[in-house]
């Protein structure tokens, strides 16, 4: 009996043949291999520096300390602008679960009315998430009771203190003192941006204004390390700020109270100047306005009033007033 193989193995061939494919596939080992490590030394080599601040920044954080204000005197050293303690409500937007029912619930314990939530979206719109935003200035005690019953269930929320602007004076003196007021928009260059973001309040007229450089100070900050939840575990470092000047006024506070009392309910101005040198001891104008308004946030009933007041109280009738010499 004969028997027919179709197919005959051949044992050449095939150890050919799979010498050819170990070589191939050699190949493209080694071709992968240099792919990988090439990746390796662009990541490790190339991007080390890009790398390594990311890591910096899972691994510690900059905590900025505002600067106090420089503080306001007459020529006796009387305070005319000073800086007092308070409480605000700040947001970290990233730790919310849903920061729109959070302002909802928030503005019902602490009566927050929808300008300010307005405002913290803007700000929210603007800026990073990672950023802390304040949402209700200068709380009063009571404030701070009703969000403390509840703290638990707002992570994102925490209440800081910090120094506000303080006219002890109010009226008296504001032509000459102008104001501070919170900012909404952040300024372009990056070493302005920095000083506002950390304190983000502004001299807007008067003397607050012409000599907000000098007053504002220069921020510091504290280094923080910190746990894969961002937790703080040690304060590395701590660069202290450096506060703005004082200032001290030629004004005598006692002779700008003399002038303004002597205006009584007449539209007007008093300029008193020493004519031996001079200087201006009195610089009031009548109506006046209490400056502490604008600090902390005006509402929207008060900028109404003062602009649509017929006595125009916020226009300085001192400087800007057109008016007969010794009229």
């Amino acid at each position: 009996m004969f028997y027919k193989h179709k197919f005959l193995k051949n044992h050449i061939h095939e150890k050919a043949l799979l010498q050819q494919r170990l070589a191939v596939l050699s190949i493209i080992i080694l071709i992968a291999t240099l792919a990988l490590l090439a990746r390796l030394f662009f990541l490790q080599v190339g991007q080390y520096d890009n790398y390594s601040k990311k890591s910096d920044n899972n691994q510690y954080k900059l905590e900025p300390i505002a600067p106090k204000r420089g503080i306001i005197y007459d020529r006796n050293r009387k305070v005319l602008a000073e800086n007092i303690p308070a409480h605000r409500l700040e947001i970290t937007p990233n730790k919310s679960k849903n920061i729109d029912l959070t302002l909802t619930k928030l503005s019902k314990i602490l009566n927050i009315d929808q300008t300010t939530i307005n405002a913290f979206k803007t700000e929210l719109e603007s800026g990073s998430k990672n950023k802390v935003i304040p949402l209700k200035m200068k709380l009063s005690e009571k404030d701070i009771a009703r969000f403390y019953v509840d703290k638990y269930r707002y992570p994102e929320a925490e209440i800081k203190s910090y120094l506000i602007r303080s006219y002890p004076n109010k009226e008296i003196g504001a032509s000459v003192l102008g104001y501070v007021t919170h900012i909404n928009s952040l300024p372009t260059d990056d070493d302005e941006r920095f000083i506002y973001q950390v304190n983000p309040f502004k001299g807007v007229i008067g003397v607050e204004s012409s000599y907000e450089q000098t007053l504002r100070g220069i921020p510091g900050y504290k280094k923080l390390e910190v746990n894969a939840k961002g937790k703080n575990i040690e304060t590395l470092e701590v660069q202290s700020p450096t506060p703005g000047s004082n200032l001290i006024l030629t004004i005598d506070i006692e002779l700008q109270k003399i002038a303004q009392l002597a205006l009584k309910n007449e539209l007007g101005s008093v300029v008193v100047i020493d004519p031996n040198n001079g200087e201006i001891l009195a610089l009031a104008t009548n109506p006046s306005y209490d400056p502490n308004y604008f600090v902390t946030g005006i509402t929207k009933q008060m900028i109404k009033k003062l602009s649509n007041s017929d006595t125009k109280p916020m226009f300085n009738r001192a400087i800007k007033g057109q008016f007969p010499l010794a009229s």
